[in-house]
């Protein structure tokens, strides 16, 4: 299914003036012990978030 912007549902009314993009940050406990459903929802948000993010140097 598309989203409403693609099925023209939405219109963009000032394409000129987006926000900058925002940092998203996960932060968790040590690796080694980390919970499974800790570790689900980190692979659940990563595909989730990948279309919109950004390679940011360091």
């Amino acid at each position: 299914m598309q989203p409403p912007l693609a099925r023209g549902e939405l219109v963009e009314i000032l394409p000129d003036y987006r926000p900058p993009a925002l940092p998203v940050t996960l932060l968790y406990g040590n690796r080694r012990h980390l919970a499974k459903r800790v570790r689900l929802f980190m692979n659940w948000l990563a595909e989730v978030l990948q279309p919109r993010l950004y390679a940011t140097p360091r």
